[in-house]
């Protein structure tokens, strides 16, 4: 049987948005076998090639979002790719080659379009101790000890 071609790719960004950077990933091609290989072999593979990316990658990242996403057609919005999982797989995978089947504008081998998301790390900031603040600080600890001698054991 003939193995399917499959395409990763990482952005940094939530899936909702529409403004994403696109990380480069290098050998982001792979091929699976339909018949043996299951949804966790191809997130295996999709996964590490995505890690890697992201650890080469410049900017710091987290990925609050672990899940994978298939383009169901060649030309399908951001709001169309559909999240895999295990019970999912397959019926996604026949719905995207039935899809490819009835186009006719392009014309190639058929690749499956696979997504991930990855977020910037966010950074403390350290914030400067203005005359403000640290009037606003103090009120906070005055009141906080005031309350707390109010309500402390009696000797």
């Amino acid at each position: 049987m003939e193995k399917t071609r499959a395409r990763v790719e990482v952005k940094i960004g939530e899936f909702g948005c529409t403004s994403r950077t696109s990380v480069p990933v290098e050998g982001a091609e792979f091929e699976f076998d339909e018949v043996h290989d299951s949804f966790d072999s191809v997130y295996l593979i999709a996964e590490r090639k995505v890690s890697v990316a992201l650890a080469v990658y410049s900017t710091k990242t987290t990925r609050p979002d672990m899940k994978l996403y298939m383009k169901p057609t060649q030309h399908a919005k951001q709001s169309q790719l559909a999240p895999l999982s295990g019970e999912s797989w397959l019926t996604v995978l026949s719905q995207a080659q039935a899809n490819y089947k009835k186009q006719k504008t392009f014309e190639g081998p058929f690749i499956v379009q696979l997504h991930m998301y990855a977020a910037k790390e966010v950074r403390q900031v350290i914030r400067r101790a203005t005359p403000a603040r640290i009037a606003a600080a103090a009120i906070a600890i005055d009141s906080y000890l005031t309350e707390r001698s109010d309500s402390g054991p009696s000797a």
